[in-house]
């Protein structure tokens, strides 16, 4: 696996994405929108080995891509 690429186990939730054209840093908002609102208990996991809690804080704030009702769980469960 190439270190800037995602986990191949992430690919159910990004079909239609090239896993390795997906890079973490620069797609941050978007593939933690995704995982956020698409993905199961493992994708999550996956999700808070690749970033900080405070970088997913960040990046859900005006993430269209989320809900309003994902974006306050998060912020609950994560500053709390």
């Amino acid at each position: 696996m190439n270190p800037n690429s995602l986990p191949a186990k992430l690919k159910p939730l990004f079909w239609e994405y090239d896993l390795n054209k997906l890079d973490p840093l620069t797609h941050a908002g978007f593939i933690i929108g995704r995982i956020m609102e698409k993905g199961r208990i493992e994708d999550l996991q996956q999700l808070f080995k690749i970033y900080q809690t405070t970088i997913i804080l960040e990046k859900i704030q005006n993430n269209p891509n989320i809900t309003n009702s994902t974006k306050i769980f998060w912020q609950n469960l994560l500053l709390t």
